[in-house]
């Protein structure tokens, strides 16, 4: 059975290890956790709330690992963008939303949606 996919997850960006008041990120994670279950991700949908005191934040979606291998998007507009994309997320598998470069304190969004398909 078919049912639709939305979900959302929201992050805080916080200072990196450098100290640069320039130098931020944030990350969040959406898992598929149900067992025979896969959801197919057919559009991602980005967002934050900075004021973009050093620009534009950029961002990277990731399927199960953060390497090259594993990106699935990106945009140098991570402060809003929408995307149709074509992921199919398996039972344990997870996108790891990664953004780099707004303002400290200043939020994050990711929405995903299409369908989910039960197994029943």
């Amino acid at each position: 059975m078919k049912i639709d996919l939305n979900e959302s997850r929201q992050t805080v960006f916080a200072i990196n290890a450098s100290g640069l008041t320039n130098d931020t990120s944030a990350e969040c994670e959406l898992r598929n956790d149900i067992y025979g279950s896969e959801w197919h991700v057919k559009t991602v949908i980005i967002s934050t709330n900075s004021p973009q005191t050093y620009g534009q934040s950029r961002f990277w979606l990731y399927l199960n690992v953060k390497t090259p291998g594993g990106i699935r998007d990106s945009t140098y507009l991570g402060d809003g963008s929408t995307s149709e994309t074509d992921i199919t997320m398996r039972a344990s598998d997870k996108l790891i939303a990664h953004w780099d470069g707004a303002d400290a304190g200043t939020y994050a969004t990711i929405t995903i949606l299409g369908d989910k398909e039960t197994g029943r």
